[in-house]
């Protein structure tokens, strides 16, 4: 109970991945199928739109595995991507209100957190060395479809990024992620 009091919004991310995957597993996105292929490779960008969002990745991830087969991935995951890039930078322009704040707060004070933060970034290892590491973290979560409202916080608000290397960053780590789900979708 104690979780649901200091995490909810991780909790609503979790029950929201459950729930793509039962309404992948009942069918509900092979009952959606014909519609996407109306929208054509305007389903891609619909995909990449939800990529992004925490809520809504799982469900944009549905959308890249049912359209996988139709439409060639060398289009989809650009366009899927181009999407992605658009809600991104949505956060990234909103993220004076952070929504994962208090939890990533929270999340920062766990016991858990302080020994990664104890193993891997440690007050001795070097400033190159750690930004690497905030980097690759970052890049970990907008290119996945976990929360790119965590890698795009820890991009805005610990670095001093320019918005258009941020653009080109989100569209080829989203570019790169949505691929990856377009080639599960082709197995």
């Amino acid at each position: 109970m104690a979780f649901l009091k200091h995490y909810p919004r991780l909790l609503l991310f979790a029950a929201s991945c459950i729930a793509a995957f039962i309404a992948l597993r009942a069918g509900m996105f092979d009952a959606l199928h014909p519609f996407l292929s109306q929208l054509g490779i305007l389903s891609a960008l619909l995909g990449g739109m939800l990529f992004s969002f925490g809520f809504s990745a799982p469900f944009g991830m549905g959308i890249f595995l049912a359209i996988a087969p139709d439409i060639p991935i060398w289009i989809a995951a650009p366009v899927g991507g181009f999407g992605a890039f658009l809600s991104d930078v949505a956060i990234f322009q909103t993220l004076r209100v952070p929504f994962f704040a208090l939890e990533v707060e929270r999340l920062r004070s766990a016991s858990l957190t302080r020994w990664l933060h104890s193993v891997f970034l440690h007050d001795g290892m070097s400033d190159r060395i750690h930004k690497f590491a905030l980097w690759t973290m970052a890049g970990i979560f907008i290119a996945s479809p976990l929360p790119d409202e965590i890698g795009v916080s820890l991009v805005s608000t610990l670095t001093n990024i320019e918005s258009k290397r941020f653009a080109l960053l989100s569209f080829l780590l989203n570019t790169a992620g949505i691929y990856s789900v377009l080639l599960i979708g082709r197995l």
